[in-house]
């Protein structure tokens, strides 16, 4: 919690104990995208955050969907089943723009991940042509 906090998301709350039956704890914050987008932004600028941020940058080939079809992009996917069927596929991050970093949250709600995956796929491939022309952030 202290992290988001430090983030600049002092909202979001962290359970302490699981939400959903069957589900483990992991992945049950509920975190909006304009949240994600805040802490996504200051997580370069955070103390300690240098090692976070080269992990984020290491995705596995299976896991390049979305944003990791963007060069440069450091970020952190989740997935899982929808509270209502299907599935909840998001990823957030930080890619590279022509005046630094810009912030990034996306998430969809599909019939299954694969199709959650396409989508986000989908919504990256119309970023990119944009980022050599939008101004990004800097610490």
């Amino acid at each position: 919690m202290t992290v988001l906090t430090d983030g600049g998301d002092a909202v979001s709350q962290v359970p302490a104990v699981r939400i959903r039956a069957g589900y483990s704890i992991f992945g049950q914050t509920r975190w909006s995208l304009i949240d994600q987008t805040r802490f996504a932004a200051a997580l370069p600028c955070l103390g300690g955050a240098d090692h976070v941020m080269e992990l984020m940058g290491q995705i596995a080939p299976a896991q390049r969907w979305g944003l990791g079809r963007i060069p440069g992009a450091r970020f952190k996917g989740g997935w899982g089943p929808g509270e209502s069927g299907g599935y909840l596929v998001r990823q957030f991050g930080v890619v590279p723009g022509s005046g630094g970093d810009l912030a990034v949250a996306m998430a969809v709600e599909a019939p299954t991940f694969e199709a959650g995956a396409a989508a986000l796929t989908t919504i990256a491939d119309g970023l990119a042509p944009l980022l050599p022309i939008t101004a990004g952030g800097g610490c």
